[in-house]
Formats: structure tokens, sequence, C-alpha cells
């Protein structure tokens, strides 16, 4: 018959074995959030290099509106947007563009958000595009942000030819 001590050094060696899992997942866990810290740090260069993209195109759009828009630029670490209010005299028109990443911190994803009220016409109300952290096609960026304004500016026009709109 196995005596005591043998018992107690198997319970031990269960507790030992437990402990050195926790450490484990532990520094494991403290590695992928140093990885991730690193990773918001790359995000927030890339969003630095984009601005020299959509600053441009977002400041022409505010002249050409001129005062017809409001604007509310919101910038949190993993996120940068710009909310455009229109004052149109036949809807209330929202333009919402974002830039922000996925939950791990892999992708940039820019976002195009187009609400209008009422809705009395079909539009495009929403479109993404995304890159790879460390891969942003910055050319791509600029053409997907064009072709995001000209649809808009082609869709607030619209509005204005729209027989539903038009009417009293």
């Amino acid at each position: 018959m196995p005596d005591i001590n043998s018992l107690a050094k198997r319970i031990d060696a269960e507790f030992a074995a437990v402990e050195k899992k926790v450490k484990k997942l532990q520094s494991e866990q403290v590695d992928q959030q140093k990885q991730r810290e690193n990773r918001l740090e790359q995000l927030n260069q890339v969003f630095d290099q984009l601005q020299d993209i959509w600053r441009p195109r977002l400041e022409l759009l505010v002249k050409k509106f001129g005062d017809r828009v409001q604007t509310t630029p919101r910038i949190v670490p993993s996120t940068r947007e710009v909310t455009f209010e229109f004052q149109s005299r036949v809807a209330r028109v929202r333009l919402k563009l974002s830039a922000f990443t996925d939950r791990d911190v892999q992708k940039v994803i820019l976002s195009y958000s187009l609400e209008i009220i009422p809705v009395l016409m079909k539009f495009k109300n929403h479109d993404e595009i995304e890159f790879p952290l460390n891969a942003v096609d910055k050319e791509a960026v600029a053409k997907w942000m064009d072709d995001r304004l000209v649809d808009f500016v082609q869709t607030y026009f619209s509005m204005g030819e729209s027989d539903i709109y038009l009417k009293d």
C-alpha cells in the first residue's frame, strides 16, 4: 500500500504543474499585450501618414459646401472619425468617414456611412475597405476616398432632382 508521503508528492506535482501552466499563460498574455501595444503604436503612425491623404480631400469637401456643412472630428487611440452634417432644404444628411482597426489590431479599416432622412431614394449608404496593418496601400486609400466623396456629391445633388424630395 502506498504511503501518505507518496500521495503528498503526487498532489504537490499537480499543484506545481498548474502553477507552471498559469505562469506560462500569464507570460504569454503579457507578451500578447505588448505586441498589441506595439501594433497600436504602428496604427497611430499609419493614421498619421493617412492624414496626408484624407485631410486635403475633407478640407476640399468642406470648402465646396461652404456654410452648408458642419464637421465634427473624433480621435481616440484606435479610431479616427469625422462626421459631416449637411443642411439641405429637403432632408437631414449625415456623412461619416472613419478609420479604425479590428479587435486584434491587425487591420486598418476605412468606412463610409451616409444617412439621409427622410429616405426617399436609393443610394449607397455604406462602404468599407480594409488593409493589413503593415501593408496599407496609400494609392488605393486615395482612390477609395475620392470615389466615396464623388458618390456622396452625386447622391446629395440627386436629392435636388428627385420629384419626391421636391414636392412640398
